[in-house]
């Protein structure tokens, strides 16, 4: 089942780009028909969307396939091909007609050769291979910045106000990096703060803290990685790389959603969050392994 096959693999390669595009497709539709939705109803359509588009490979391979019989089989018998060649003499001697059985493999030429749908299949393989070794590399990169890291000093804090959002287990925040941009990291979503936020003003810090408490709250850390891989998988689909997007943009408007709910002044939030947009800055290859902890800044200036 699981042996090289090339008509086996392409059928399966094709068959979940198809249907990939018809999952985003539908994705989007009920996305739009949601627009008067919560940001939160939204972020799960498009959650739901990749997880499905991930998964379509893996099922092809776990399900058996049905055949279903055309007509040219119907038509054609197997078995080995026949030719009849007839004698005609008038000797009574002659020799009867004979049958020379040619096997049916002699029809089709021996030998592998690479044709455009191994091509295909080469191509897309490599670059799902660049891409998911790209989003390990970033995830390999942001654990070590979080083992290396040290406690935040703010530690109350953040037990305060997480405990406003609803969140019951114990939040670890670390200092990284001053002029670091805060991010949530990882399965266990630790929160990952600049070593200089201790010079903030309060309020600053506890607006950045929770949009990162929002951020753990709604497990985005972890969807975030589903997502990711998504991507890299369907790296050549444009209607992936739209999903990531409105994926990523209905995350933060959720994110903010929540801490709006909690009680913080939109005009303060939106200010503190665009100025530490500004101010900081994440790496590029560590960007791309954590949930975003503030959002883009033409988001929030357009706020």
């Amino acid at each position: 089942m699981f042996g090289w096959n090339e008509t086996m693999w392409f059928s399966i390669l094709t068959g979940a780009a198809l249907k990939s595009a018809a999952v985003l497709a539908v994705a989007w539709v009920a996305a739009r028909l949601l627009r008067k939705h919560s940001a939160a109803m939204r972020h799960l359509v498009w959650t739901s969307a990749l997880a499905a588009i991930l998964v379509l490979p893996f099922l092809s391979l776990a399900l058996p396939a049905l055949r279903v019989p055309m007509a040219v089989d119907l038509l054609v018998p197997a078995g080995p091909a026949f030719d009849y060649t007839t004698a005609v003499s008038g000797d009574p001697g002659a020799v009867p007609p004979t049958a020379s059985v040619w096997p049916a493999a002699a029809l089709h030429t021996n030998g592998w050769r690479p044709d455009w749908k191994m091509w295909l299949m080469l191509l897309w393989a490599v670059g799902a291979i660049l891409a998911l070794s790209r989003m390990l590399l970033a995830y390999g990169i942001a654990w070590r910045a979080s083992r290396s890291a040290g406690p935040f000093p703010d530690a109350g804090l953040c037990g305060a106000l997480a405990g406003a959002l609803g969140i019951r287990r114990p939040v670890d925040v670390l200092a990284i990096k001053p002029g670091s941009m805060p991010m949530t990291f990882g399965m266990h979503a630790v929160i990952l703060m600049p070593a200089d936020a201790s010079a903030w003003s309060e309020e600053k810090r506890r607006v950045v803290l929770l949009h990162e408490l929002a951020h753990v709250r709604r497990g985005d850390a972890a969807t975030h990685l589903l997502a990711h891989a998504a991507l890299a998988l369907y790296w050549w689909n444009p209607l992936a790389w739209t999903a990531w997007r409105e994926f990523v943009k209905e995350r933060e408007r959720a994110a903010d959603d929540l801490v709006l709910n909690a009680g913080a002044r939109a005009s303060e939030y939106a200010g503190h969050l665009l100025e530490v947009a500004r101010t900081t800055q994440a790496p590029p290859v560590m960007a791309r392994a954590t949930a975003a902890a503030i959002a883009r800044r033409p988001q929030l200036e357009a706020a």
